[in-house]
């Protein structure tokens, strides 16, 4: 390669010289309307014109034999790329997860507009989508763990049409949900001690206790006991006799449905017919 830029410099020169020699300015001309398809270059063509060359994009050997030979450049291997039609505004922050991008700034929408965003956004490698309703006020901070993005800005809610979320001020976190899910009772076999229970699943909350606030026949149990959520969001509210069981919250995660327990049925025995005796002695 600098043999080659020592000889390009060189056919240069030659060139303004050559043009300075006629006593002229040279017009400048791109290269390629003068070189033949070997490469080499076609000085009867260019003949008395006063021309300045322009080789940009090729690049220039020089035979022992064909003295200058030219060939095209390759194509450059980098260079910057539109992701779709870009963002209506500034961006402010960017942070990379796998093959998504997320971006935070003043857009509210794509380049050509349609999709609205509101000021935070996700590219998937081949189109913007949104997160949510997104946020209500600019984005100038990001950084992703796992699958969570934690997001900082100017907001103070969640963007037009979505489910206002409190104390949302200027923080937050956009990730999966907790959930609660109400699994199949178990009836009560005794009636004391009561010894009915309720199986939960759960996701998102942390293995620890977490008091579950619930309902017993329409009215709310105090005071709401606690209960141990296990690694994999499994627990159990034991010790329940009969009644319909509703309105299970923790925190503010409700579990959809509701349950109903009967006590075993009392025990019962029955008088058959009598058996007279046959003898006395």
């Amino acid at each position: 390669m600098k043999q080659n830029n020592y000889f390009f410099m060189r056919l240069m020169a030659f060139v303004c010289i050559w043009a300075w020699g006629l006593g002229a300015y040279a017009t400048t001309a791109p290269a390629s309307n003068f070189i033949l398809p070997n490469g080499r270059l076609n000085t009867a063509a260019i003949g008395n014109q006063q021309l300045s060359l322009d080789l940009k994009g090729w690049n220039v050997r020089i035979d022992p034999a064909l003295g200058p030979v030219f060939s095209p450049a390759p194509p450059p291997t980098d260079g910057f790329s539109a992701l779709g039609f870009g963002l209506n505004n500034s961006v402010a922050a960017i942070a990379v997860s796998g093959s998504d991008v997320y971006v935070g700034g003043s857009f509210t929408d794509v380049g050509t507009g349609g999709t609205p965003l509101n000021y935070i956004a996700k590219w998937n490698g081949s189109a913007w989508s949104a997160l949510g309703s997104g946020l209500n006020g600019s984005v100038t901070a990001i950084a992703v763990s796992g699958s969570d993005v934690y997001v900082g800005g100017g907001f103070r809610d969640v963007g037009t049409g979505g489910t206002p979320v409190t104390g949302l001020n200027r923080i937050a976190k956009w990730g999966a949900l907790p959930s609660l899910t109400l699994g199949t009772a178990v009836q009560p076999t005794a009636c004391s001690p009561a010894n009915g229970s309720i199986p939960f699943t759960s996701t998102g909350f942390a293995s620890t206790t977490q008091t579950l606030n619930y309902t017993k026949d329409g009215t709310a149990v105090t005071p709401a006991p606690t209960v141990t959520v296990a690694a994999d969001g499994s627990f159990t509210l034991p010790g329940l006799g009969s009644g319909t069981y509703a309105g299970f919250v923790i925190g503010a995660v409700t579990a959809t449905g509701s349950t109903i327990l009967s006590n075993p049925p009392a025990p019962t025995f029955t008088v058959s017919s009598t058996l007279n005796p046959t003898t006395c002695s």
